[in-house]
């Protein structure tokens, strides 16, 4: 497990984000890190375990963005690729 764990009960169960705009910039920052690992890390296996978790963080991405401000979004993701240098 890097962030996310492969078998982890889906639906409610842990404590639930107020807010789905933070949630969802939450997420995708994982994405982001995930990616990276991805594709620079030497060791194939966790590789392997961040295009399995990067499926998590999409998943999760796309619950919230039916509820979040998709500017604020937008606001946040230019934010977070500056970080990145993307």
């Amino acid at each position: 497990m890097i962030l996310y764990s492969d078998n982890e009960p889906r639906g409610p169960g842990g404590p639930v984000e107020v807010d789905p705009t933070k949630a969802y910039l939450r997420h995708y920052s994982n994405q982001l890190y995930l990616q990276f690992i991805a594709k620079n890390s030497d060791d194939a296996q966790e590789r392997g375990q961040a295009r399995r978790e990067l499926a998590i963080a999409e998943r999760k991405m796309a619950y919230h963005y039916r509820t979040a401000d998709r500017k604020e979004i937008l606001q946040g993701i230019q934010k977070l690729r500056k970080e990145w240098k993307l």
